[in-house]
């Protein structure tokens, strides 16, 4: 299971260093001698740190929002988030998720839509028990320990984001239905929820990224 966890958690930061390198491409102004290209470039503070409460599943989680690209009216954008669900038994339940979202507006106020997946590890579990048996003639007590199993889910979102480009406070608010697709004892289903989180757009050298708009 830490291998599973090591190895998403590598794949999210490699694919989070390729699209820190890509919005900072600058893009020639020129692509033939008779074809010009104005340019324009979007200012925007790529990195944010947020604690979210509902998180599809996840009651409790902490996260990392970056910009992939952006230009005055959408914005592309991942997220990689390690929560927990409610203590129950004594029992707190660890999960990992990850998004891909896509945001609508021209201005800091804007609609977030989002596709990802969530693993919880030990979301489902089964009692201990102790069961009497008969093996041949002999009656046998057979102790069977409780079990925990990891779920995998398909999460999506659609609902409200504000984000100042030049960095500073961070809101977000959605629908968040989340569907099980693999299931240790076949507990498949679909569930709606909602989430609300708040957190920090970090001021820092700001990534040019550019607009292409062909005359």
């Amino acid at each position: 299971m830490k291998n599973l966890v090591l190895t998403i958690a590598l794949v999210f930061v490699t694919f989070t260093a390729f699209a820190q390198s890509t919005v900072n491409t600058v893009i020639p102004a020129t692509v033939t001698p008779t074809t010009t290209v104005a340019t324009d470039s979007v200012m925007v503070q790529t990195n944010t740190v947020f604690a979210e409460v509902g998180n599809n599943g996840s009651l409790y989680s902490l996260n990392f929002d970056h910009i992939v690209f952006a230009t005055p009216a959408f914005a592309l954008t991942t997220k990689v988030g390690v929560g927990a669900t409610v203590p129950s038994k004594n029992d707190i339940d660890p999960t990992l998720s990850l998004e891909v979202n896509a945001l609508f507006g021209k201005t800091n106020h804007r609609l977030e839509t989002s596709i990802g997946t969530l693993v919880g590890f030990g979301f489902e579990q089964t009692e201990a028990s102790l069961n009497g048996e008969t093996a041949q003639g002999t009656k046998v007590v057979k102790y069977t320990p409780e079990k925990e199993y990891t779920t995998l889910n398909l999460t999506a979102r659609v609902g409200y984001r504000y984000q100042n480009p030049n960095g500073g406070l961070f809101f977000r608010a959605g629908i968040t239905p989340i569907a099980t697709v693999y299931s240790k004892t076949g507990n498949f289903g679909m569930n709606l929820a909602g989430a609300v989180g708040l957190g920090y757009t970090f001021k820092q050298k700001r990534s040019v990224v550019p607009v292409i708009n062909f005359n």
